[in-house]
């Protein structure tokens, strides 16, 4: 039997309800994902909890190994102090000061009445024996006077401090783009008179006194000057005239002069460690602080000034002396190129021979070098036949070389004598020396060929004895060695037998090095 068909009320109901299950069936969908996400987030919650329990205990275990550290600086801290102490004491230095601790930090806040204590000010010393100048000018018709500016300058005179304020006239135009002033008098520098200068930088390089002691007296004369403004007048740009001056000084001398005498001495220069080498003789001195002792860096101070290479007769024998290999020795002695301006034309020329690292010995070419340049000394006129007088330094062994005796005397004086017989032997050997040095000071005043040829064969009669002290033996034939240097006041009775006056010219150097004060110049 066939049922009725649907009226349209029941149709439109049926619809309704299917879209109402679509919707419901779509907010399942919807509060699953939602719990899914839910528990995800859940999960990095978790996650990011346990991260942080972990970070806590960390910094709870870096904080404990802080304090840890801590502690052992703090020993270390300790330890240092006390080695520091105990070395000021060896040194014999100043105590370490006692600091006081604060009063301000245990009184609390300050009471109601109490007198507010303020921060003490240094005392300012005050100018004494002031002038006031009035300093005019004539100015263009289009300026506008505009005031007066004041300027105080202080001055020595007769070992006492006098001032000047200066009242300079200003003028300016209408617009005031351009001023000019009344112009101070000749040699007035940084508010300091010209005779400040002058007895700062004498009383420093020639009377040795430092920056310390010089600060001192310039206070004692009645100056108000600072340790800075006494060390930038020893350091001022304008003093380089006086380096040219001293270089032309050497030149002079290195022309005609009989002989030289030199020493070295380690120095700081511009923070630095160095080295101020002196050369002399009875009229002049000269001192150049350079960072290297060398026998290259002594023949380019020779050169005094030049910055020349030259191949000559002398460069030759000086390779030869040197026993420079003959490969080397023959490309430079035939090569017609013998003369070169400066280092860079010099080592090119090496270049184009083939002397360089690689091909040849390092010492061939310092070698081939320092010949160029003894050469170039020589061909400037300089050391003709002038004699070195030094104590047997390597770096000063070059052309005609003496050595001082007071230094080889030392070498015997200073060998450790164990038993009485050695220091008897010693005291012996020293006596003959000694004794042989007055007989060469005899011959200096008057030469003759029968003293000449006595004091040979009586060198060798002391230079060659035996003795029962083979550290005597082996000092006294080390000496031998060094026979023509010796013995050459026998061919120039003129040189000095001794360094003395380069050791009385570099003690200022030494005693500036050790007080740390002193300020050495090139």
């Amino acid at each position: 039997m066939q049922g009725s068909p649907l009226s349209k009320a029941d149709l439109a109901s049926q619809s309704q309800l299917r879209a109402a299950l679509h919707v419901i069936s779509r907010l399942e969908t919807v509060i699953s994902t939602q719990a899914t996400v839910i528990s995800t987030q859940g999960t990095l919650i978790s996650t990011q909890d346990t991260v942080i329990r972990v970070r806590d205990a960390r910094i709870l275990d870096l904080e404990a190994e802080n304090m840890a550290q801590k502690g052992v600086i703090n020993q270390l801290t300790a330890v240092n102090r006390g080695q520091a102490d105990q070395i000021a004491r060896f040194k014999k230095l100043p105590k370490r000061p006692k600091v006081r601790k604060s009063l301000q930090m245990d009184k609390g806040p300050k009471s109601r009445g109490q007198k507010a204590r303020g921060r003490r000010r240094a005392t300012i010393p005050q100018l004494k024996n002031v002038t006031e100048v009035r300093l005019t000018i004539t100015p263009p018709e289009d300026y506008d006077f505009n005031g007066w500016e004041q300027y105080m300058v202080q001055e020595l005179g007769s070992f006492e401090a006098r001032s000047t304020l200066y009242h300079r006239q200003r003028w300016a135009t209408s617009d005031g783009s351009q001023s000019i002033m009344a112009p101070l008098p000749d040699g007035i520098q940084d508010h300091f008179g010209p005779n400040v200068h002058r007895i700062v930088v004498f009383l420093h390089y020639r009377g040795g006194m430092t920056v310390a002691n010089l600060l001192e007296v310039l206070t004692a004369w009645g100056l108000v000057i600072s340790k800075y403004k006494v060390v930038e007048i020893l350091t001022d740009e304008k003093h380089a005239k006086f380096h040219g001056e001293t270089m032309e000084v050497l030149r002079t001398a290195l022309e005609k002069a009989g002989w030289i005498t030199v020493d070295d001495t380690g120095a700081r220069h511009k923070g630095k460690n160095g080295y101020t080498t002196q050369i002399g003789n009875d009229f002049f001195t000269f001192f150049r602080t350079t960072y290297s002792k060398s026998r290259s860096n002594f023949l380019e101070i020779l050169q005094a000034g030049s910055t020349g290479y030259v191949i000559n007769d002398d460069a030759l024998a000086y390779m030869r002396a040197c026993k420079l290999s003959e490969d080397v020795f023959d490309r430079l002695s035939k090569h017609p190129d013998r003369e070169f301006v400066d280092r860079d034309a010099w080592e090119t020329h090496l270049k184009k021979l083939d002397i360089i690292p690689g091909m040849v010995s390092g010492k061939a070419i310092k070698i081939a070098t320092q010949a160029a340049i003894w050469g170039n000394i020589k061909a400037c006129g300089f050391l003709k036949d002038a004699v070195i007088v030094s104590d047997d330094a390597g770096q000063f062994k070059v052309g005609a070389h003496g050595n001082c005796w007071v230094h080889s005397a030392r070498l015997v004086k200073k060998l450790e004598a164990v038993t009485k017989d050695q220091q008897k032997a010693v005291d012996g050997v020293l006596n003959q020396i000694w004794r042989f040095y007055r007989t060469l000071g005899r011959y200096q005043k008057t030469p003759t060929e029968s003293r000449k040829r006595y004091i040979w064969h009586r060198f060798d009669a002391i230079f060659l004895q035996e003795t029962d002290f083979a550290a005597l033996n082996e000092q006294l034939r080390r000496l031998y060695d060094n026979k023509a240097d010796l013995l050459m006041v026998l061919e120039h009775p003129e040189i000095p037998l001794h360094t003395n006056a380069s050791e009385n010219d570099i003690r200022a150097m030494v005693m500036g090095r050790s007080l740390c004060t002193s300020l050495l110049s090139v």
